[in-house]
């Protein structure tokens, strides 16, 4: 049996690169509807069972936008429709509420409604489909009630018939797992507690850089999001329980470039690599005295789906660092977040540097 997933659509009217559509819908809002029909797609032309979501299917935890539920979920309706099993799991921006009765809620809370189709929310749970068991552990807040959860797959797997391929599919941050293009760990549950259960496979969304760490896969965000997944691979992917074989689809979808052009070589550079961005969103931080905007316009209007120039702006101290702006190119918005890497980027002999960050902060944002 084959099982397609998907994870980490976050679904919602992103703002950046965003425009609107001739049938009035947000452009960034339609990215992350068309995933949804690539899963249908690939689904049939891989002959997929089971289709999973591993999380995050709306953005905003705790609140909805009328358009992005309605749109969102016709398009998981036409989806659940077509395919004979589909579990969803909620993630950390679908943040569940528990009720007086105990019953968990959330955003995804209405996908109950669609047929064909199991959700999961705020605890343990398992569904079963042929002789798949799929273990769905969404995403818990409180480390002692998830500890307590994962105890109960680990028993309810241990007294579990034999015959049966067990798959935990989970939305929870893991130690092993790496972040971003430049796959950075930020902690988590350990990894190696969560293999001694001994299921078949694990897969897990949460993380929105796919990867896999040993019998574990890390299914990844179906898309990429803003600047700060330039670079890094986002698509679906599909698991032969028969075989015990994943599969990766790379999507080409809504993904983001951005070129710091200050030099004509740079330039160049960007010329070359016209057909790798085209459909793309492209950022260009610019030095005008290399080369003119108008330039730099004519080729990324060619093949961009929309685009962005700045200007580059020079600083007396000569202090740069490539990683850096680059992160504050992404972050427009919110300046705030490279002070502490730029912090220890200049690495200040002698002075506090939490207190360098407090007074950066504050006199971006008094």
């Amino acid at each position: 049996m084959r099982t397609i997933a998907f994870s980490d659509l976050h679904s919602f009217e992103h703002e950046d690169f965003s425009y609107q559509l001739p049938n009035g819908l947000n452009s960034r809002l339609s990215d992350c509807l068309n995933v949804i029909d690539k899963v249908a797609y690939y689904r049939d032309k891989y002959d997929c069972t089971v289709v999973v979501n591993g999380g995050d299917t709306f953005h905003i935890p705790m609140a909805m936008d009328t358009v992005v539920f309605q749109e969102t979920y016709k398009r998981l309706e036409n989806l659940a429709n077509t395919s004979k099993c589909m579990i969803t799991i909620a993630g950390n921006h679908d943040m569940a509420a528990i009720t007086r009765d105990g019953i968990p809620v959330s955003t995804v809370y209405a996908l109950n409604r669609l047929p064909n189709t199991e959700v999961v929310i705020g605890k343990y749970d398992v569904v079963t489909y042929g002789t798949c068991a799929f273990h769905c552990l969404p995403y818990i807040k409180d480390k002692d009630q998830m500890a307590k959860e994962i105890q109960k797959i680990a028993k309810v797997i241990d007294g579990w018939a034999s015959g049966w391929t067990h798959i935990i599919m989970t939305h929870i941050g893991l130690d092993e797992a790496k972040n971003g293009p430049n796959e950075i760990k930020l902690g988590g549950y350990p990894l190696a507690r969560l293999r001694k259960i001994g299921a078949d496979k694990i897969l897990a969304g949460h993380h929105h850089h796919p990867q896999r760490l040993g019998g574990t896969e890390i299914i990844g965000s179906s898309l990429q999001h803003n600047m700060l997944d330039v670079g890094d691979k986002r698509g679906l992917m599909i698991y032969d329980t028969k075989e015990n074989v994943t599969t990766r689809i790379w999507l080409r979808n809504s993904r983001f470039f951005m070129y710091e052009i200050d030099s004509k070589k740079k330039f160049e550079k960007m010329q070359r690599e016209q057909e790798d961005f085209r459909g793309g969103y492209v950022r260009v931080l610019l030095d005008q005295a290399v080369i003119s905007e108008s330039k730099v316009a004519d080729v990324v209007a060619a093949h961009a789906k929309m685009y962005k120039i700045i200007p580059m702006m020079h600083m007396k101290s000569g202090i740069r660092n490539e990683a850096i702006s680059h992160k504050a190119i992404a972050n427009i918005g919110n300046m705030s977040v490279v002070v502490p890497d730029y912090v220890e980027h200049i690495n200040p002999v002698g002075l506090n540097k939490k207190r360098l960050i407090t007074v950066g902060k504050g006199l971006l944002y008094p």
